[in-house]
């Protein structure tokens, strides 16, 4: 059985690059893609209350604009969901 990825960033050449890795070397995992961390939240709600399987990993960005990673993060925690998650960013933005 695949395990679900979901894959949270705003920028489409580092969506790409991921997917085209794991198209050539992992086909064990069901990718799903949300382009903001705001559109992010309601799918990954709507998994944990209707008992569906949530993801197993999300990778996310951590700069967006409007929500950003931490920011989702924290919705996540006030929501009680807790899922792996690895965080990263390409920005060179040394906020």
């Amino acid at each position: 059985m695949k395990k679900h990825l979901l894959v949270i960033d705003d920028n489409e050449a580092d969506i790409d690059l991921l997917k085209e890795y794991l198209e050539q070397n992992n086909g064990s995992w069901h990718v799903n893609y949300v382009f903001n961390a705001k559109d992010a939240l309601p799918f990954i709600k709507e998994r944990h209350e209707s008992g569906q399987k949530p993801p197993d990993l999300i990778v996310l960005d951590l700069n967006m604009p409007g929500m950003g990673g931490i920011d989702l993060l924290k919705k996540l925690k006030d929501e009680n969901i807790s899922l792996p998650i690895i965080v990263y960013t390409t920005s060179d933005n040394k906020k």
